[in-house]
Parts: structure tokens; sequence; C-alpha cells
């Protein structure tokens, strides 16, 4: 999972092939079956990793509403089980709102908050909605 984010070169492409990629490598995520936690851990790791490389070459702007669509599901699916994590993809989804603001997430967020058991995940989700 994260060398296929790795994959993704922020800087080289275009906006319009920048935005295709992450929504063909997130449609790719989405469609495995009933990922295991550590899938959904190293999705999380590489999901961080490429929206801080986003924010990072300041491409956040290109971004349209097909690509949220797309980033969502696996940003807001079904609770892992597992706090660490759940810390793992608290931590995407800040470097996500850091690095494309005007994706509107934070109603997803509050839902998220609302519906954690850990405090340590509930305190770290509720960054990303300052």
């Amino acid at each position: 999972m994260e060398t296929l984010l790795a994959s993704v070169n922020v800087v080289v492409m275009d906006d319009r092939d920048l935005v295709k990629a992450i929504t063909q490598t997130a449609g790719t995520l989405a469609a495995v079956p009933t990922p295991s936690t550590s899938i959904r851990r190293s999705m999380y790791i590489g999901l961080k990793k490429l929206f801080d490389r986003i924010k990072d070459a300041d491409r956040g702007k290109c971004f349209i509403p097909e690509a949220a669509d797309a980033t969502k599901p696996l940003l807001f699916g079904p609770d892992s089980g597992t706090e660490a994590v759940n810390m793992s993809r608290a931590e995407a989804i800040i470097s996500v709102v850091k690095a494309v603001p005007q994706w509107a997430l934070k109603d997803q967020i509050r839902t998220l908050v609302s519906e954690e058991r850990s405090t340590k995940v509930r305190g770290l989700l509720q960054t990303a909605l300052a």
C-alpha cells in the first residue's frame, strides 16, 4: 500500500495527471476486499506521506471534488478496532486537511470523534477540526 501511494510523483505531474493518479490509486486501494489491520495501517501511513508531499509541494489547490470522493472512503471507512491503526488514520486525516483544506471533511471528522473510543485518537482527530 505504501509503495503504491509513494509512486505518485506530486512534483513532476501536472494538475490533471496528479488528480487522476490520486483518484485511480484511491480506487485501487478501495477495491481491496476486507483489508487486514496491517494493510489498513500501511494504507494510512502511505496516505499521510502522500498528502504531506502534496502540502510540501503546495499542490493541494488543484484537487477537485472527484478526488475527494475517491479518497474519503479510505479515510472514513469502518473502525479498525485497534488504537494504533486509528491513530494512523487520524494522522492521515490531519495531513489531508492541511494539504487540501478546500475538501469539506469536518462533518466526517466530527462523526469519527464522536464514535472513537480512545481519548488519544479523539484528541488527535480534534486537531484536524481546529
